[in-house]
């Protein structure tokens, strides 16, 4: 969690409370017309309550107030009150649960801030309206920057695996670029890509959820998981299952993909089958899902429109063909020799 308590490690602790008390509270010392200074007395050197109403005209004096009233516990509970107290008359904060912030891996985010007292400060815009979504939006930053290369890398993979898989999509009716968004994220588009708990291939399917769909299985050592085919199959059925599911939401039907579709499906009846941009709903997700959901729709996006993200996507005439060896040749030597 993001939480910013007014206690706890001194310096940590003065740092949160100078960026955000000295603004605030300057703020509001520089809207009133009349400022009187309270009197001070060399004989009471305890830190001014707060209740004594003192008004500061520099920066300087309120830092060293608020430095003298952190340091009494009395002074520093009445500060943190009348500070929550001030926050929602100036609807800036909102009373609710405790909740994590939003990953803190998505780029150029504003992150929400939770008082030790549940009160949330509401920055993120959660919206089913893609281009709206703060998420969103900053997860094509990410693609559209630093996984850049990714991106393209899966679309130019994909060119020499179009042909076995993408009859399939059609088949099953799932989008081609909700298909190519899901493999730019699971696995760059590299076909024998594996995670450390077991998912394997293009879509990163468990063993357990390739064998419900009818793939699991070896031909030798050759797990079929492996199989641009096969797992195109499995991956569509698994797609159309959740598409049914939940009314063609793509943010839901992602959420079962990545967290597993019992788990969500519990989820989703104890919110009524709310939308998922419920931000109670929302962030009961796991950690992993709420990042995996908005970088999906992110990429998909993209490669449903390229040039409006001045992505430039070239189809490859691209042909699988079979090579028969008259003698034994490992694959890193065949690499090697076709570059």
């Amino acid at each position: 969690m993001y939480n910013t308590p007014l206690r706890g490690n001194y310096k940590a602790n003065m740092k949160n409370i100078l960026l955000c008390l000295s603004t605030l509270l300057c703020l509001q010392a520089c809207q009133n017309t009349a400022i009187k200074k309270a009197p001070t007395s060399s004989a009471n050197k305890q830190p001014a309550m707060l209740d004594d109403r003192a008004e500061f005209t520099d920066a300087h004096a309120l830092l060293n107030s608020l430095n003298q009233c952190y340091e009494n516990t009395s002074c520093n509970n009445q500060l943190e009150a009348e500070l929550n107290n001030w926050l929602l008359e100036k609807n800036l904060l909102t009373e609710a649960g405790e909740i994590e912030t939003d990953e803190q891996n998505i780029g150029q985010l504003p992150k929400n801030v939770t008082t030790k007292n549940g009160l949330v400060l509401n920055n993120i815009r959660l919206s089913s309206n893609y281009m709206n979504n703060e998420l969103i939006k900053g997860a094509l930053n990410e693609w559209l920057t630093w996984k850049r290369p990714q991106l393209i890398n899966t679309w130019q993979y994909y060119q020499y695996l179009r042909k076995d898989m993408s009859q399939t999509f059609v088949k099953y009716q799932i989008d081609e670029s909700l298909i190519l968004a899901i493999m730019a994220q699971e696995s760059g588009g590299k076909v024998h890509s594996r995670s450390r708990v077991g998912a394997g291939g293009l879509f990163q399917i468990m063993p357990a959820t390739a064998k419900r769909l009818g793939i699991y299985g070896k031909h030798g050592a050759y797990d079929q998981r492996f199989s641009p085919q096969q797992s195109a199959i499995a991956a569509a059925q698994y797609l159309r299952e959740q598409k049914q599911l939940y009314a063609g939401d793509k943010a839901k039907i992602l959420a079962a993909y990545n967290s597993g579709e019992n788990r969500f499906a519990r989820l989703n009846r104890r919110y009524n089958n709310k939308s998922i941009w419920d931000k109670n709903f929302y962030y009961e997700l796991p950690r992993e899902t709420r990042h995996y959901i908005p970088v999906v729709l992110a990429a998909m996006l993209i490669f449903q429109d390229p040039a409006k993200f001045n992505v430039q996507l070239n189809e490859v005439a691209a042909e699988v063909v079979a090579v028969s060896l008259g003698h034994k040749s490992s694959l890193s030597q065949l690499a090697v020799c076709l570059g």
